[in-house]
């Protein structure tokens, strides 16, 4: 193991941490830091706070694209509408729609696909990152290749424990 495995380990353990927890990590580590949020959060409103949003407005009128304050605000902050009504025609022309999308997309096919053992693409994965810090990929690059060698390797975990005939049961290794 090398420095640069090291690195990736430490990315690959940071992702998997989430923000939730960091925060009740610091709220034991700085009791304090929740009064100074609270105060953060009800600090007065300023008039120019929603300036970008008259003026988004104005564009939006400009274009003959009328909306509301609050349409725009839940946009901002990333909230949406999931439920959407339809009558039985839209729900049936779309997807009749959609069957024949994917038709077009993926014509019939006759052969029978190959499969690849988990021992094989974990060959390729390590050549794979090999070619790839040779050549002087990105780092980001390398780490989706890393994460999907990691997929590989706990698929072949998996695979290697399913027992597939019970002579397999008796066998000693």
């Amino acid at each position: 193991m090398n420095l640069k495995d090291v690195v990736f380990s430490l990315a690959h353990a940071w992702k998997s941490v989430s923000s939730n927890l960091i925060q009740s990590s610091w709220k034991k580590l700085w009791p304090t830091m929740n009064d100074v949020s609270e105060t953060e959060e009800t600090d007065e409103w300023d008039p120019e706070d929603n300036m970008p949003i008259v003026d988004w407005l104005k564009n939006l009128s400009e274009k003959g694209l009328e909306t509301s304050e609050e349409n725009l605000n839940s946009w901002f902050e990333g909230i949406e509408e999931t439920e959407q009504i339809m009558t039985d025609e839209e729900i049936i022309s779309e997807a009749v729609q959609e069957e024949s999308f994917v038709e077009i997309l993926e014509p019939p096919t006759t052969t029978t696909a190959i499969r690849v053992k988990p021992d094989n693409a974990l060959m390729c994965f390590n050549t794979c990152i090999t070619w790839a810090e040779e050549n002087g990929m990105s780092a980001k690059d390398i780490i989706i290749l890393r994460n999907m060698r990691e997929k590989v390797f706990k698929q072949g975990l998996q695979v290697a424990q399913k027992q597939t005939s019970i002579k397999d049961y008796f066998k000693t290794t």
